[in-house]
């Protein structure tokens, strides 16, 4: 067993590591499987970069990633978790249809590839009987932050637009300062936060 390490590196570290790492493990003379990479951001980057090598090797890759299109066509990549596109957004959909809500928010994190994917398929998958009223993008400029500027900026429209749901996809780790942030700007409305409360 050969490990690689890129999750220890901060963001920008490690998108530029991944490549390399997977380099080294395609030339390995007995490789026969690679298991690895949770980070769709990182796997962008590798699948942009790498993609038909990774392929062409044929060997099997496991991956943990939930941005399935980033290797679709590569029959010999495979992901544990189900994708933002076909898995998470369709039953978040069904949810909100069948709960009666008609007047959505979308607060999602622009730099987390699975959060706008993720965003994209509900936003685009809602349909004309569900409107949704808003779709704030808010980057984060570190590990465990959002921008203030954007996240301010999504929470007064959020008042404006006076929401059935708001649907909050920024990651677990940031999840809380988006509820901050509505409670400190006097907004309480219902929220489906995507992944869990740190």
């Amino acid at each position: 067993v050969t490990y690689f390490d890129d999750v220890s590196d901060d963001n920008k570290t490690a998108a530029n590591k991944v490549v390399g790492n997977m380099y080294k493990a395609l030339a390995l003379p007995q490789l026969i499987g690679m298991i690895g990479l949770t980070s769709s951001n990182r796997g962008t980057i590798l699948f942009s970069e790498m993609g038909e090598a990774i392929g062409k090797s044929g060997v099997p890759y496991v991956t943990d990633m939930s941005v399935n299109n980033l290797f679709a066509g590569l029959p010999n990549v495979f992901s544990t978790r189900p994708s933002q596109e076909e898995g998470n957004a369709p039953v978040v959909i069904d949810f909100i249809r069948a709960s009666g809500f008609r007047r959505v928010a979308l607060i999602v994190n622009t730099e987390a590839v699975y959060s706008k994917t993720f965003g994209d398929a509900v936003a685009a998958g809602l349909g004309a009987e569900v409107e949704v009223v808003a779709n704030e993008p808010v980057p984060e400029p570190s590990r465990r932050a959002l921008d203030a500027d954007a996240l301010g900026r999504a929470v007064a429209k959020i008042g404006e637009v006076e929401p059935d749901l708001v649907v909050v996809a920024v990651g677990s780790r940031r999840t809380s300062l988006v509820l901050d942030a509505l409670k400190a700007g006097g907004k309480t409305p219902p929220v489906m936060m995507m992944g869990s409360l740190e």
